[in-house]
């Protein structure tokens, strides 16, 4: 009797190398950043830096210095589509 079993890194090793040749065969481009996005994601992270500004001044204890931390990740989240657009689109 013949000793059958399913080679799965086998099955896995073809799978991704067929995915591999398909990406290989097609050029991928990077799409350069959209300007609206950008407008759009800078003006939603001002919105939500004035709230969290505006709460910051009723909030007590150590929420308080949560919300400073929240203030400060959203000014610094706000500049990455700026960044994106500099290193992988704007040229």
């Amino acid at each position: 009797m013949k000793n059958e079993y399913f080679d799965m890194q086998g099955w896995l090793r073809r799978q991704w190398q067929k995915d591999r040749e398909l990406v290989n065969e097609e050029k991928l481009t990077e799409a350069p950043m959209d300007k609206g996005f950008q407008k759009d994601w800078e003006r939603n992270c001002k919105v939500l830096i004035t709230h969290l500004e505006h709460e910051q001044k009723t909030v007590s204890g150590a929420y308080k210095s949560t919300v400073k931390k929240m203030i400060q990740t959203m000014r610094t989240v706000k500049e990455f589509p700026e960044l994106m657009g500099r290193m992988f689109g704007d040229k």
